[in-house]
């Protein structure tokens, strides 16, 4: 089962999100104190792998400090307890229905769980074609129901309080409410209706045991549990139970060498004062056995960790010496045992991680998705790196979240995976995917990291022998980067070059990455891809008669596809005016849909911001990355080859386009 997007509402600083949507790996940015934690943890307290006291909900820590006498209050308090603060929708993988199938005749595509500070569970199923079941099955009743004539009160009562059962009395109320109960038919009621109820019964009881199982569990991971080499186990014992970091990953540390700190502190003390030869050799029998197990976990552990981490040979050992429990490490090139707290931090972040993820995914990494707060950052820039590229291997089993501010966290050539968070004047956290200049100082500051990975990009592009091209914006990342991996798959494209889509912010920020490259010759300067539109031609211009003088073929625009054209009229236009009429929001009372309306001849976006300010629609600044995101997840979902969609006059565009890149 897959993570598709979650919402958070009212929890600490977080007022209200949009959809964050999640790939495999997705990346929260913004400036200390912007609150990219409080983004993170209600996921966490959602479906927590481990149930403790820092992963329950508490009012006081979670709730809104400034709306806590609300809460608190005998009147509002119970209402505001029972809002939703988080909300995640999951879609099932042909495995999750398969292991459903048998229990019921109803296909599943995707469910929304929800949980409200009551720590009350919300289950709603949907089928493909977006319909709530249970409010489908309902809805059939109803009309069963207008198909009865007569009936007996009784019965009717009964069905109430069944259904009630089911749906808390919200639609029956209404369903029932409106029907004379005076004309029903008994016969036929029991005939029609009594199926209902038991699939409605069978759906409940799969919503609370199996389709429940199959939901990912929640492994959260911050950076300050790191484990000291040397553990005092007198002050284990005394504090095992409170909860903080350390403690939670020390309890993990056990937990993985299946023995209880007051065990291991027994199996090395005798409880005799005085105790005969033959209680000695039993102690020293008991010594060596815990040495053994030791050793053994010890060995299980370090080939584990090595085929996890795939970065080094390390040998972990777990020794006691008198009462201290110490961690030692050694690898391949320093093959003396040294304590874990004289290696590098960023091993002892790998180390402390490895065990929650181990031991609080049941040693078995699989159903999991990891939240991770600032990781690696105590790593020096080259490792942050290698740190983000294991976390992209990582994430092809295991979804992963991360909080970061660091651009060498960020991969430049995946923005669509990127969301900004900020504090707005109220001072209230807000999430946006636009990652854009908008001359709101806040949000602008929190995009940084994203444009200094991007300048970091633009520099090793040109370095490595990579094809950077630049272009203005990251909807036209997206969907340049699909077009390129389609044509490489039909043979169509072939280089050994990788070609890198790089972002800017518009047309003014070309020119903002070009100043980047002052030292750089013009023979290695950039390509440049501008819209068909006046401010593209206009810097095509500009660029042509300064820095582009003599090398004007590097800079590509969409107007000689079409007149005004963008990025979005290159694409398939049966696909592209689908996802766009289903990704714009619906109006009450607004009967035209826009692919019923939409023009296929005139410019895209145009048409979308023709349709939207005809009806009143909002569109928000981000949309086009939006609508790019849902473009390629389409393309993606249904497997298909975004080129051969095309039609003729698109695909030699894009094929002369493209062998001029190459050339």
């Amino acid at each position: 089962m897959k993570l598709d997007y979650y919402k958070v509402k009212n929890f600490r600083s977080v007022k209200s999100t949009e959809e964050i949507e999640t790939k495999n790996i997705t990346a929260l940015i913004g400036e200390n104190e912007s609150g990219k934690t409080n983004v993170l943890l209600p996921l966490w307290k959602l479906n927590p792998a481990t149930i403790s006291s820092e992963s329950n909900l508490k009012l006081l820590d979670d709730y809104p400090r400034n709306s806590y006498h609300l809460i608190h209050n005998n009147i509002t308090g119970n209402e505001l307890k029972a809002q939703k603060f988080i909300e995640a929708k999951f879609s099932l993988d042909e495995k999750d229905k398969e292991i459903i199938k048998d229990s019921f005749p109803i296909d599943i595509d995707y469910l929304i769980l929800a949980k409200d500070y009551n720590s009350k569970i919300y289950i709603d199923l949907f089928n493909s074609s977006g319909k709530n079941i249970l409010e489908d099955i309902i809805e059939n009743i109803k009309n069963d129901i207008d198909n009865i004539k007569t009936s007996k009160i009784e019965d009717l009562d009964k069905i109430q309080n069944e259904l009630d059962s089911i749906l808390n009395g919200n639609i029956t109320k209404i369903i029932l409410d409106s029907i004379d109960k005076s004309e029903l038919n008994d016969t036929e009621l029991c005939k029609n209706l009594h199926i209902y109820f038991d699939l409605c019964s069978d759906i409940s009881n799969l919503s609370i045991s199996k389709i429940y199982k199959l939901i990912p569990k929640f492994i959260y991971y911050s950076d300050y549990g790191n484990l000291d080499s040397e553990i005092y186990l007198p002050d284990v014992l005394r504090n095992y139970t409170k909860e903080n970091p350390k403690n939670r990953t020390l309890r993990t540390l056990f937990d993985f060498v299946n023995l209880s700190p007051q065990e291991i502190y027994d199996m090395g003390h005798s409880t005799s004062t005085n105790p005969t030869d033959e209680q000695k050799k039993n102690m020293q029998d008991k010594i060596n056995e815990r040495q053994t197990l030791l050793e053994s976990v010890a060995t299980t552990f370090s080939n584990s960790f090595n085929s996890w981490w795939g970065q080094g040979n390390y040998n972990f050992k777990f020794e006691i010496d008198g009462d201290f429990f110490r961690i030692k490490v050694s690898d391949s090139v320093r093959r003396e045992s040294i304590e874990l707290e004289h290696r590098s931090r960023g091993l002892q972040w790998f180390f402390s991680f490895y065990l929650v993820f181990l031991v609080e995914s049941k040693k078995s990494h699989k159903n999991c998705i990891l939240l991770l707060d600032e990781p690696g950052v105590t790593l020096h820039p080259n490792s942050q790196k290698d740190l983000y590229r294991f976390f992209e291997n990582l994430s092809v089993e295991n979804q992963l979240i991360y909080t970061t501010h660091s651009p060498f966290m960020i991969n430049p050539n995946r923005l669509d995976m990127v969301y900004a968070v900020y504090v707005d004047d109220n001072g209230n956290s807000c999430i946006t995917s636009n990652l854009r200049h908008t001359g709101n100082k806040k949000q602008d500051s929190s995009i940084y990291p994203a444009f200094a990975a991007l300048g970091l990009n633009v520099s090793d592009t040109l370095l490595q022998g990579c094809i950077p091209i630049i272009v203005e914006g990251i909807s036209d990342q997206i969907y340049l980067s699909l077009i390129k991996n389609a044509l490489i798959n039909k043979n169509i494209l072939n280089t050994n070059k990788e070609i890198v889509f790089i972002p800017s912010s518009g047309v003014k920020g070309i020119k903002a990455i070009l100043s980047l490259l002052s030292c750089i010759e013009s023979s290695q300067y950039p390509y440049v891809i501008v819209d068909g539109d006046d401010a593209g031609q206009a810097l095509k211009k500009s660029l042509s008669q300064s820095i582009y003088a003599g090398n004007e073929d590097k800079i590509f625009s969409l107007k000689d596809y079409k007149e005004n054209a963008e990025t979005e009229d290159i694409l398939p236009k049966e696909i592209f005016i689908d996802v766009a009429s289903s990704y714009l929001p619906r109006k009450e009372n607004v009967d035209d849909n826009f692919k019923d309306v939409v023009n296929e001849n005139n410019i895209m976006c145009d048409e979308i911001n023709s349709y939207c300010s005809k009806y009143d629609i909002p569109l928000n600044l981000g949309y086009k990355v939006e609508l790019a995101k849902k473009f390629k997840t389409r393309i993606l979902k249904k497997n298909k080859n975004v080129f051969d969609e095309m039609d003729s006059e698109q695909q030699k565009f894009i094929k002369d386009l493209f062998n001029k890149i190459i050339k």
